[in-house]
């Protein structure tokens, strides 16, 4: 009886495990490129500020419009800013954010996009120094293949922007 109630309880946590891979383990991909060449090059940070009190990076990202109508940023990756003195990395691996998850778009995306970012306090720049922004943006995310769950494919541009800090 014991052996049966584990086979059972096993093959519940696998079929569980497997749901929750498929359901909530989406990521961003940078693959797409054939459809993103007209807006490519307008991918940028527009602007980048740093709180005054508070160790916090706000950043203004834009993705024009391209060859299938209006888009927005989707989804942040590889986010660090560094000068000589500090190093920060917010993000390694791409997550969505902009009432985006996985290829679903809600109702309330924007774009130009605001976002807040916290970093450690012991790694603000000092005041009258650049800072070297670097982002991966993502945007016009479709889901390949099926079932859903893994990569997402997007169109993407690694961009760099420089900043004085005040």
């Amino acid at each position: 009886m014991n052996q049966k109630r584990f086979i059972i309880l096993f093959a519940l946590l696998i079929f569980f495990l497997i749901h929750v891979e498929k359901t909530h383990a989406c990521y961003p991909s940078g693959s797409r490129s054939f459809e993103c060449k007209k807006e490519f090059d307008g991918v940028k940070i527009k602007d980048a500020k740093w709180s005054p009190d508070d160790p916090l990076l706000i950043i203004t990202t834009y993705v024009p419009n391209g060859k299938y109508g209006r888009n927005a940023p989707e989804a942040f990756g590889h986010f660090t800013f560094k000068n000589d003195k500090v190093y920060y990395r917010f993000l390694r691996d791409p997550h969505f954010f902009n009432d985006h998850h996985c290829e679903k778009k809600g109702p309330h995306e924007v774009n130009p996009y605001v976002s807040y970012h916290q970093y450690e306090k012991s790694q603000r720049p000092a005041k009258g120094t650049w800072v070297e922004i670097r982002l991966a943006i993502y945007w016009g995310c479709k889901i390949v293949g099926f079932p859903p769950g893994g990569p997402i494919d997007c169109c993407h541009k690694n961009v760099v922007y420089k900043s004085l800090v005040q």
